[in-house]
């Protein structure tokens, strides 16, 4: 199964003008149900990292959210970006610290 979740109102095509740049950010899961789904407990974690990313890259409206897909023991989030050269260093920087809940990677591109 898979859950995903959009921003519907992201979905206005002239957000691409705004916010060229497309974020994808994919984190791993650890802890999973039978179904390949995260648990409750992992679900938790999932969200704080989440908020933790959101609130790095979507200050000062520099980037949109657009979707979170959830599927086979990842979680996908997806995001437009205003800026891509103000905003990798700011994601690489999250991606790069010590401690990290979960192993997670990210994908910018125009």
């Amino acid at each position: 199964p898979a859950i995903v979740v959009v921003n519907t109102t992201a979905s206005d095509w002239s957000l691409r003008k705004i916010y060229p740049w497309q974020l994808e950010i994919c984190i791993d899961c650890n802890e999973l149900a039978n179904n390949g789904m995260p648990t409750r407990n992992e679900i938790r974690t999932l969200e704080e990292l989440e908020d933790q990313i959101a609130s790095c890259i979507e200050a000062d409206e520099a980037a949109v959210f657009l979707a979170r897909i959830t599927c086979n023991g990842t979680r996908r989030l997806k995001f437009r970006v205003r800026d891509g050269a103000a905003t990798y260093p700011l994601i690489k920087g999250l991606v790069e610290r010590a401690e990290q809940p979960r192993e997670w990677g990210f994908n910018m591109h125009l």
